[in-house]
């Protein structure tokens, strides 16, 4: 995947507006395209989220295509250690690296403008939501950020995502779509590294959070 074309590293200390519940799991679709120095570069990443605030910890499966190179990374977040960890499933090589700050609220952010309200399908099926709009500004970053939620009562939930502007000297454009999103945790032993992880040193190198809602 395209590692260090999209990211950035943020703190944010301001969160408001509906927040989803505090341990969540689900899957997240990716598609988007770079353009840096005149080329272009298409991607698509598929990532099954366990998502636990309350321990503040989070679980991926990374399965990634970008060109012809395809990537399938089990991530874990520890931000209690401070640890991420990377397992690529293709080799079973274990690396580690620091992450700076707390985990991302899964909350609509402070500085979001909220936009009109919609619904999705038809009928007596139709699904409501509500949409957001935020500038992301970091050094070197400048992304506008547009998101469906689908309010569930004091809760809600991520429906889609766009996402555009410059990261990194790239010019970036992302789509996002959010399904299958469940209450809680399934199996807590997602957040358990393998054994193979235990004699890895942390590398020097810090985790960078991408600009997106949940900095996946």
């Amino acid at each position: 995947m395209l590692r260090g074309i999209l990211v950035l590293t943020f703190v944010s200390c301001c969160w408001a507006g509906c927040c989803m519940p505090k341990q969540w799991e689900g899957l997240q679709n990716v598609i988007g395209q770079s353009v840096t120095s005149g080329k272009a570069a298409a991607f698509l990443v598929t990532n099954v989220i366990s998502y636990d605030g309350t321990n503040s910890r989070v679980a991926l499966i990374m399965n990634s295509t970008a060109g012809s190179v395809q990537t399938v990374i089990r991530v874990i977040h520890n931000y209690n250690k401070g640890i991420q960890y990377n397992i690529d499933l293709l080799t079973n090589k274990c690396t580690k690296s620091k992450i700076v700050g707390s985990i991302i609220p899964a909350c609509v952010p402070d500085n979001a403008v909220k936009g009109q309200s919609v619904y999705f399908g038809g009928g007596k099926n139709r699904l409501p939501g509500d949409t957001y709009f935020w500038n992301q500004k970091a050094p070197s970053v400048n992304v506008d950020i547009g998101l469906t939620v689908s309010p569930d009562g004091t809760e809600c939930y991520p429906v889609g995502e766009v996402a555009t502007g410059t990261a990194n000297t790239a010019r970036v454009f992302e789509t996002v779509g959010f399904l299958n999103i469940t209450k809680g945790i399934n199996d807590p032993s997602v957040f358990t590294p393998p054994p193979s992880c235990n004699q890895v040193p942390i590398t020097e190198g810090t985790f960078k959070r991408r600009y997106r809602f949940l900095g996946l």
